[in-house]
């Protein structure tokens, strides 16, 4: 009998002893709160105590299978999770398949293939930006001024060109961007040729009533210099695409500079589309608006 009474009350010591500790535990930590995305009943949650500074905290360890994010000293789990990519990761993200599809819809265009949505989407994206107040100093053939655009995405490079124009039918100063697109490797191998870089340029003509008469783009894909003696001898490959839009008659015309045969040649471009044949008149506005306040910009520099 008292070896019974011996055993229970080494028990109940124990027992005391491990509330206690228990209860020291809680004290330093402090309550927690079961996660509200945590249904009651859909299997257990599992804590982990860990040491920092010298002080117990309680961690709840996601089940396996289940995101979880941890958002200062709380987590997250399940269909909570709604930051994971960050923001800017994802926009990150966004702006480099921006660029690739703009760089495909180049290519494309060489062959009479016409995203014009994919042209216009860019051109906008680069009439949000800053225009540097300096010119570049170098001429262009054109004689047209040019400016950077500054903060552009990574792989892209921009300019503003300011030309002018003697035809009546057609107001000064005419606006437009060049845009070079950085290409995926070097050295880059397209339609027979390697090349050097890849350039498009968007124009708008307006009459001197400030309606939109034309919508230009040009695509130049220039062979390198190295790489000329590995061109093909024989057959096309093509150097430029022009596509010129009819705002009055809503149709296009196209052109297509080409090696052929080793002889440069001109030749019409036959044209399919991919989404819309045309851009909504709003979208042409919006970039004629866009262009034409970097340029008012610069004056009042």
């Amino acid at each position: 009998m008292q070896q019974t009474r011996g055993r229970g009350t080494a028990a109940l010591a124990s027992a005391v002893v491990a509330a206690a500790l228990l209860l020291f535990l809680i004290s330093r930590v402090g309550p927690w709160s079961r996660s509200s995305s945590q249904p009651n009943g859909i299997g257990p949650s599992v804590f982990d105590l860990r040491a920092e500074d010298g002080l117990a905290t309680v961690e709840r360890t996601p089940r396996e299978g289940v995101e979880s994010e941890v958002v200062g000293s709380s987590t997250i789990e399940g269909d909570a999770v709604s930051s994971l990519p960050s923001d800017e990761f994802a926009k990150e993200t966004e702006i480099e398949k921006k660029v690739d599809q703009f760089r495909l819809a180049m290519e494309s265009s060489l062959l009479g293939v016409l995203d014009a949505g994919a042209f216009l989407d860019t051109a906008l994206l680069l009439t949000e930006l800053e225009v540097a107040s300096n010119a570049i100093p170098e001429s262009d053939p054109s004689g047209a001024l040019r400016y950077p655009v500054l903060g552009t995405p990574e792989g892209i490079q921009a300019e503003l060109r300011i030309g002018q124009t003697s035809n009546p039918n057609f107001a000064s100063p005419t606006l437009g961007l060049k845009i070079h697109v950085d290409l995926p490797n070097s050295p880059y191998l397209l339609e027979g040729a390697l090349r050097q870089e890849a350039e498009a340029t968007m124009q708008i003509w307006i009459d001197p009533n400030g309606k939109i008469k034309h919508l230009g783009i040009l695509t130049d894909f220039q062979p390198a210099p190295d790489g000329r003696d590995l061109m093909l001898s024989q057959g096309s490959i093509p150097l430029t695409a022009h596509y010129s839009l009819d705002l009055e008659s809503l149709t296009w015309t196209s052109t297509s500079s080409l090696l052929k045969d080793g002889s440069l040649q001109d030749q019409a471009l036959p044209v399919t589309f991919l989404g819309r044949t045309c851009p909504q008149l709003g979208e042409l506005e919006k970039l004629s608006s866009g262009l034409t306040e970097m340029y008012e910009s610069l004056k009042s520099n």
